[in-house]
């Protein structure tokens, strides 16, 4: 199992709400990367504009390509299926600047920190599984903390 990280902008999270978040889809230039992705891998997403960390998903079959426009902002032909784990409402996501310094993918080479802007240039990347589960356990805290 893989972990991933997802860079999207927030109308594209918008029309995957619409969709109850059941495809996802990345431009080709990501083709190679989402090559990788099978079922039962582990996505966080991450929602630029807001900075926020909103939804957490599973991949249910691999990649496949689909040149009809779903997202208003372009077309992004790489997709697979997928299924929601924790979709949290915009007042509850996590903000992404204090968990960005406790995040081990965010040790650059030389071992200087990544910038927020560094860190999450790229729609989709692999991840360490301990970063997932990071993102994870304060994505369901907040969920927790809300509920009722």
């Amino acid at each position: 199992m893989s972990y991933w990280l997802s860079s999207i902008s927030y109308e594209r999270f918008q029309v995957d709400e619409e969709y109850e978040f059941a495809v996802d889809g990345y431009k080709d230039a990501e083709f190679n990367r989402a090559l990788r992705v099978e079922p039962g891998d582990l996505f966080v997403y991450y929602i630029k504009q807001l900075a926020l960390f909103g939804v957490l998903a599973e991949a249910r079959g691999r990649c496949y390509l689909d040149w009809g426009r779903l997202w208003p902002d372009g077309s992004y032909p790489v997709r697979f299926e997928r299924r929601p784990l924790l979709v949290l409402p915009r007042a509850q996501m996590v903000p992404a600047s204090p968990l960005v310094p406790r995040l081990s993918l965010a040790q650059g080479r030389g071992g200087e920190s990544l910038s927020l802007g560094q860190l999450l240039r790229f729609d989709l990347r692999e991840i360490p599984q301990a970063d997932y589960q990071l993102i994870e356990r304060e994505m369901r805290r907040m969920g927790d903390s809300h509920a009722d």
